[in-house]
């Protein structure tokens, strides 16, 4: 008699759930482990146009052949798995659907809810004010940077410039070249005055109180560089080793830096399809980066570079004439600049052929 209750009570439950399920307003259908159909609601019909009896027994997939990978991938880890979980928004039968799925031993319950236009936008929204935030932090860092080149390197460099001719004006006798550097003195004294122009103009535009350098995956950081610079430079063969897990002190703007670092090698190359290498190595506090330029030797300078100046030599980038790292191209002034702020290190160094390297040093995130 107990059996009999019991079935009997069985049979209720079952038929309450299916009345709910073809009451809700959701799409919903479960599937057994081999991915047969065994339940598909009334929504379920109106969202496939698929009839409850067409659908059941037939395997899943055979329904809804050109589901995207994450809306199949979700359906497999839900069997894998003992909890409710939610899929990514995907579009079926022409509908954008939030999948909600439920494993329950060997059978697996779906419900689509159809997200409507306005929740849509909602999502586009959301996902393009988040990209706008990380762009603008971005901006801002490379806004500190260019600060402290200005100011550190540009402005420097000219009151020396404007003090030496100062100075020569007092002792030439030539008038002449005395005039020639009086107007270096002017020129120098617009410059400065320029500096100082834009100066109030970056430090509105800085934060003082900006974000500390913090733990960031090197992994992650070179390879989107990496994947940038190509993108940047199709003919130009990029390749990269860097270790997986190795964290450093840094900040955001190490992917700027990298990629600096790697345009200045390309442009360095008399090679019309150069080719850059980038290798990390650690030891127990710090990960270094190397960036080398793989220079042709059967290649030769273009006559414009051969008929230079000494003067506008000196300005190629990553020249092989050992030199500072401050006298080197842009990049490499933006790489030293930035790395300073986390206690790291920027410097060209030379490989046993002569070849200049872009090594930059940072320090381990040891507890993260």
């Amino acid at each position: 008699m107990s059996v009999s209750r019991d079935v009997m009570n069985r049979s209720r439950v079952a038929h309450r759930s299916e009345k709910i399920l073809e009451h809700v307003t959701d799409a919903y259908y479960a599937v057994e482990s081999d991915w047969s159909i065994v339940y598909w609601n009334h929504a379920m019909e109106l969202l496939s146009g698929v009839a409850r009896d067409d659908a059941c027994g037939v395997v899943l997939w055979d329904l809804l052949p050109d589901v995207d990978a994450e809306f199949d991938a979700a359906h497999r880890r839900a069997f894998e798995g003992e909890h409710p979980h939610s899929a990514d928004p995907t579009y079926l039968f022409g509908r954008r659907v939030s999948p909600r799925l439920v494993p329950d031993g060997d059978c697996l319950g779906v419900f689509l809810r159809e997200v409507r236009d306005d929740e849509t936008a909602l999502e586009r929204t959301t996902k393009a004010l988040a990209e706008t935030e990380v762009a603008l932090k971005r901006s801002q860092q490379q806004v500190n940077v260019l600060e402290g080149l200005l100011l550190g390197d540009v402005r420097r460099a000219m009151v020396e410039i404007r003090g030496t001719a100062d100075l020569l004006v007092t002792e030439l006798a030539d008038e002449t070249t005395r005039e020639d550097v009086e107007t270096i003195v002017e020129w120098g004294d617009d410059v400065l005055a320029l500096v100082d122009d834009v100066w109030p103009l970056l430090d509105v535009l800085t934060e003082r109180d900006g974000p500390e350098p913090h733990p960031i995956r090197l992994d992650d950081a070179v390879i989107d560089a990496l994947t940038r610079t190509q993108a940047a430079f199709p003919d130009t063969t990029i390749t990269g080793i860097v270790p997986e897990d190795v964290t450093v002190v840094a900040d955001d703007l190490l992917t700027d830096v990298v990629e600096a670092l790697v345009t200045d090698a390309i442009a360095e190359s008399y090679d019309p399809a150069p080719a850059v290498h980038v290798s990390v190595e650690t030891d127990e506090q710090t990960a270094t980066i190397v960036v080398d330029a793989t220079h042709d030797s059967s290649v030769s300078p273009s006559s414009d570079d051969a008929e230079r100046s000494p003067e506008a030599k000196s300005d190629s980038r990553l020249s092989q004439t050992p030199r500072p790292a401050e006298h080197v191209a842009f990049g490499c002034l933006f790489a030293e600049l930035a790395v300073n702020t986390y206690a790291g290190e920027m410097s060209v160094e030379h490989d046993a052929r002569g070849r200049p390297q872009a090594v930059l040093t940072l320090p381990l995130a040891i507890d993260a």
